[in-house]
C-alpha cells in the first residue's frame, strides 16, 4: 500500500484517458468506509464489495497522455483545483450565489450581476489578505472564514474607508485580530518531507 502505479485505458467514446491508483493506508482506508457506511445507511442503500474495495485506492482519471503528466503532477494539480471547489462554495454558501428570488427575467439579471460585482470587488481583496498574511507569518487564511468575516464587515468596512487613513487602520487592526485567531499553520504529514510545496506555496508562486 502507499506506491503509485500507472494505468491506461479507453473510454466508451473511444478517447483515450489516464488512471492513476495509490494504495491508502489502512488507517485512512477505514475511515472512508466508515464514512460510506454512515452514508448508505442515511440513504437506506446497501454498501457493495467493489465500493468497500475503491475504498483502498485514491483514483484520479484525466484525459491526458500519461507521457505528458506524471502522478506527482497529477495529484499536485488536483490539489490545486480543489481549491477552485472551496472558492466556490464559499460564494454560494455565505454570498447566495446560486439562489433565485425570483422568476422574472429582469429581476434574476439584476440579482445576478449584483451577485457577481461583489465577488469581482471581493475576491482582489480576499487574494491580497491571504497572500500577505502567508508571506508575513507562513499561515494559511480559510477561504470559508475569510469570506464570511468580509460579509459580515461590509458596512463597517465601507464605514471605516470614509474616515480615511484612521479608519483603514482600525480595520486592519480588526482583521489582524481576526486572521491571528483563525489562520492555521500547516503541517506536514511526511516527516523528513520538505521538498512537496503546499497548494497554497504553489498558488502564491504561480502569482
Amino acid at each position: 500500500m502507499g506506491s503509485s502505479r500507472y494505468l491506461c485505458s479507453v473510454t466508451p467514446r473511444g478517447r483515450p484517458s489516464t488512471n492513476y491508483l495509490k494504495g491508502l493506508p489502512n488507517a485512512l482506508v477505514e475511515q472512508k468506509r466508515r464514512r460510506l457506511h454512515k452514508q448508505a445507511h442515511r440513504e437506506w442503500v446497501t454498501v457493495s464489495d467493489d465500493q468497500r474495495l475503491l475504498c483502498q485506492y485514491e483514483v484520479l482519471i484525466i484525459n491526458v497522455p500519461g507521457e505528458l503528466l506524471g502522478a506527482t503532477q497529477v495529484r499536485e494539480f488536483y490539489r490545486l483545483r480543489w481549491q477552485v471547489e472551496l472558492i466556490f462554495k464559499a460564494w454560494k454558501s455565505l454570498l447566495g450565489l446560486h439562489q433565485v428570488v425570483s422568476s422574472n427575467l429582469y429581476w434574476f439579471q439584476a440579482q445576478l450581476l449584483a451577485n457577481l460585482s461583489l465577488v469581482l470587488l471581493g475576491s482582489p481583496l480576499v487574494s491580497s489578505l491571504k497572500t500577505q498574511y502567508w508571506q508575513d507569518h507562513q499561515k494559511e487564511l480559510s477561504n470559508w472564514y475569510l469570506w464570511r468575516w468580509l460579509r459580515d464587515q461590509a458596512y463597517e468596512l465601507a464605514a471605516q474607508l470614509g474616515r480615511g487613513i484612521v479608519g483603514w487602520q482600525r480595520w486592519i487592526s480588526a482583521f489582524m485580530a481576526f486572521a491571528n485567531h483563525n489562520a492555521r499553520k500547516h503541517k506536514r504529514k511526511h516527516k523528513g518531507v520538505t521538498t512537496r510545496p503546499l497548494p497554497y506555496e504553489i498558488i502564491t508562486q504561480m502569482a
